[in-house]
């Protein structure tokens, strides 16, 4: 088979796992008892407090909002029953991104010269692992942290194998995006910081500190610093600005915050 060939395949393997008997079980399971929480805060605009950073859940908010989800459930504990099918929206992202994790790590394989098979074995056995599987087909987060983060690596490796300077700039991006579903997806950013570090300090070492402006440092640095610091920010931003209303958070945050915030 061509490379064409084994994506689809992939894809519809991988979209097939994910979504046979989506939405089940019918009741709540594990963390979306937070996680749901967090998305009838965000629609409405009360202030809670988190451990994480707040894109994923900001984005399955939005897609809520977008497709008419009405914040009625108050997910109270875990077994929870729902009571309509309005929890399938809140599953539907976590699901997608989990489906196009294993297309990703596919493309990653290649990147590392593995054989069209070899990668399709590797994206089939992810999709078909339970533990991944079950986290990404509930209202959790997992898979946005895996799907960003996966994807800077992909972009990184193309730019260590093709030399073109967005691809770096692209995986500083995605790993901001990793690590603003998640701190751990600070991990992300890591392995082009080490291998980006060594190859600048080995540049200087042959050849001075004049070497620097030669060796495309500051790019770097920029790629890998300062646009996943101005993403990170700009989302944080977003998230104080959304949740303006006093709410469950309020007690965390001192009182010149609390100060800020309508109701309060």
């Amino acid at each position: 088979m061509n490379k064409e060939l084994y994506i689809f395949t992939l894809l519809v393997a991988s979209f097939f796992i994910h979504f046979v008997f989506f939405g089940q079980p019918k009741e709540v399971v594990f963390d979306e008892v937070h996680y749901g929480k967090h998305i009838n805060d965000y629609l409405n605009g009360t202030f809670h407090f988190d451990g994480h950073p707040p894109l994923a859940r900001m984005s399955i908010a939005g897609f809520a909002k977008v497709l008419g989800y009405k914040p009625g459930f108050d997910f109270s504990h875990i077994s929870e029953k729902y009571p309509d099918d309005q929890y399938l929206i809140l599953r539907f992202l976590p699901t997608l991104a989990g489906t196009l994790v294993p297309l990703v790590v596919f493309l990653i394989l290649q990147e590392l010269g593995l054989s069209l098979f070899a990668s399709f074995a590797g994206g089939l056995l992810l999709a078909l692992d339970n533990g991944f599987l079950a986290q990404s087909r509930l209202l959790l987060v997992d898979a946005f942290l895996l799907l960003y983060g996966f994807i800077s690596v992909l972009c990184y490796l193309r730019y260590r194998n093709h030399k073109k300077k967005y691809l770096l700039l692209l995986a500083g991006i995605f790993a901001s995006f990793a690590f603003s579903v998640k701190w751990t997806g600070l991990s992300f950013v890591a392995l082009p910081v080490v291998f980006e570090g060594l190859d600048i300090i080995l540049a200087v070492k042959s050849g001075g500190a004049g070497s620097l402006k030669t060796s495309g440092a500051w790019f770097t640095f920029t790629a890998l610093a300062v646009v996943p610091f101005i993403f990170y920010f700009s989302i944080i931003t977003a998230y104080s600005s959304i949740l303006h209303k006093s709410g469950t958070g309020d007690a965390f945050m001192s009182t010149l915050y609390q100060k800020t915030m309508h109701g309060n």
